[in-house]
């Protein structure tokens, strides 16, 4: 696949217009199968482990190695090696958070370098079109897909409840509390995907016990709230690529 300088202005062009809301019509349909092929590669071994929790799925046949030590090349630049790059500025960023099996919240921020960052959170705490895992002993968990400016196309899947975990997923975690939990989010890029396994990624919980505040990609949970009325309010924040941070070479010029 040949990427062109007028390719991608074209393609942030779109992402920069687009309406923070979940994505529907054809584009739903197209990331419907995105999806579909990133999970046939998981089960085939075909995901490549960029770093802890962090995955690169290639589409088509491209050229698998060369893609993947350009993007764990270009993300490793992005986040750096901060103790807490779910909280630095600069990275785009995204907060999650269940209540109670349901009540999913999320709100992401883009960073200046993406290009299109107002300073606003981009909030998804209304719109979503699926959120309870119903029935998770004979159901999978639902899907949802999204679309803000700076961070592009992805979705958000939470693989476990306290009781069930998803087991097409390897190494899935039940929720430390009664709910709904630790999401995969998968980032839809020309070419390829990046999966973030988020409570795969939250650096040495030894060290940081709950907080697991040192080098993972998320932190600030699991309990984000125990004193809520409902009950605990479980998630994490994320350090979560930019739309233009795993940018290859070829692409960008």
């Amino acid at each position: 696949m040949k990427f062109t300088t007028a390719s991608i202005l074209l393609a942030t062009a779109a992402v920069a217009s687009a309406v923070p809301a979940p994505v529907s019509g054809a584009r739903l349909r197209e990331l419907q199968d995105r999806h579909t092929e990133v999970e046939t590669k998981r089960q085939a071994q075909g995901l490549i482990a960029l770093s802890v929790g962090v995955w690169l799925a290639i589409a088509g046949e491209s050229a698998g190695e060369t893609l993947a030590g350009d993007v764990a090349q270009a993300l490793s630049a992005a986040f750096g090696q901060d103790d807490t790059p779910w909280s630095t500025d600069g990275n785009c960023q995204a907060k999650f958070s269940t209540q109670g099996g349901a009540n999913c919240k999320l709100s992401t921020s883009a960073a200046e370098k993406s290009g299109n960052s107002t300073g606003d959170a981009n909030t998804h705490d209304n719109n979503w079109n699926v959120c309870p895992w119903i029935d998770p002993q004979n159901n999978d968990p639902p899907v949802q897909y999204f679309t803000d400016p700076g961070i592009g196309d992805y979705s958000v899947q939470f693989t476990a409840t306290d009781e069930y975990t998803f087991a097409r997923i390897d190494n899935t975690q039940k929720c430390v509390a009664e709910g709904l939990c630790n999401p995969r989010f998968t980032f839809f890029r020309t070419g390829y995907s990046i999966v973030l396994d988020t409570w795969l990624s939250q650096g040495d919980v030894t060290e940081g016990e709950y907080s697991g505040d040192f080098h993972g990609l998320c932190g600030n949970g699991p309990i984000k709230d125990q004193f809520s009325t409902g009950g605990d309010v479980i998630g994490y924040d994320c350090a979560i690529p930019c739309w233009n941070d795993a940018d290859l070479p070829s692409t960008s010029t």
